[in-house]
């Protein structure tokens, strides 16, 4: 303790107006040697080793004074004022232990946790998804693809048959990023758009990436028939005003759209 708190707390007014003005120069000299003393032994200090080494007749002033407390028992003295604050150390030293062995253990518990869910697992088509409770902290280079982010069932099925019907293989882990920030009411309406706008046959070459679709809302984008009755884009959006995101993600591919 002594080595963690190299000193005490020594407030003067206290001093000057304490009991320890009743005692003589000498004996007031003495008792700041022996505080000095007490403390870098973290109060074990006993009477028989200070009268070895001060003046007993000085001592014996202290303790009359009643600023040094003697013990028939054990032969230890007490200093009041220096044991108040090794006791609040001590507490203090005892609340900051069990408060780091608190911490720590909510860490190793968190991490247990964290393990415990990092699971992969398989999915009925034999594709690798992650487990529902881990956080979807993916790496957009990672193309393992995901269960669906909304939940399972229904759900998961949208999000399979999406990946499944559109031409162009996702980049699951972007395309995932994508189909979290679209309304789940709006999935069957993007997943009759894909089949109607991209049927089998469709030439990929002027498909934008799912993820692109996704974001630029490409189901909003109106479809025209061909000669061949094959959908095709047509180009800019009807009734929508030009601040509308699908409008400007239209001005900024239109040349795409057009083919």
């Amino acid at each position: 303790m002594a080595k963690e708190i190299p000193y005490f707390q020594f407030v003067p007014g206290e001093y000057l107006t304490g009991s320890i003005q009743f005692c003589t120069l000498a004996a007031q000299g003495l008792y700041i040697n022996i505080c000095a003393l007490y403390w870098s032994r973290v109060g074990e200090l006993k009477e028989s080793q200070i009268r070895r080494k001060y003046d007993s007749d000085l001592i014996d002033e202290l303790i009359h004074e009643g600023l040094i407390k003697s013990s028939s028992d054990d032969d230890h003295i007490s200093i009041t004022f220096l044991d108040e604050q090794l006791e609040e150390l001590s507490n203090g030293a005892k609340n900051q232990r069990k408060k780091a062995l608190k911490g720590w253990e909510t860490r190793r518990k968190k991490s247990k946790r964290n393990d415990d869910h990092a699971i992969i697992t398989s999915s009925s088509n034999d594709k690798p998804v992650i487990n529902d409770d881990i956080e979807s902290d993916i790496d957009n280079d990672n193309d393992i693809p995901p269960k669906s982010p909304k939940g399972e069932g229904e759900k998961m099925d949208e999000w399979k048959l999406f990946c499944d019907l559109y031409p162009i293989d996702p980049n699951y882990s972007k395309c995932q990023i994508q189909w979290c920030k679209v309304a789940p009411e709006l999935w069957p309406k993007i997943i009759q758009d894909v089949k109607k706008r991209f049927p089998p046959g469709t030439n990929t070459q002027f498909v934008p990436n799912p993820d692109k679709y996704l974001r630029d809302m490409g189901w909003e984008m109106p479809i025209r028939q061909t000669s061949n009755d094959q959908p095709v884009d047509d180009g800019k959006p009807k009734n929508l005003p030009n601040n509308h995101p699908v409008m400007i993600a239209w001005k900024l591919n239109k040349d795409k759209y057009k083919q």
